[in-house]
């Protein structure tokens, strides 16, 4: 999302912001969860590649835990 896409990611925080003075902090957050998940999806297929598929898939969980806990947080900022 983010520095692939800013128009997706200001979108997305358009969303999920209450008003347009919450936009700003919304994308933060989206930004670095972005980024969080970003880094555990490359450390996963890093690790693939090491043949250390436990730790692999330890890092995959990771993403998708960094990715529900940002949808969580939106829903209990912006609700």
């Amino acid at each position: 999302l983010g520095s692939e896409n800013p128009r997706a990611l200001y979108l997305c925080a358009t969303l999920a912001a209450k008003d347009e003075s919450t936009v700003k902090d919304a994308e933060k957050l989206l930004e670095k969860t972005t980024v969080n998940s970003r880094l555990h999806h490359l450390l996963g297929d890093f690790l693939t590649k090491m043949n250390r598929p436990i730790d692999a898939c330890h890092q995959y969980r990771l993403e998708s835990l960094v990715t529900w806990k940002l949808l969580f947080e939106l829903y209990r900022l912006y609700r």
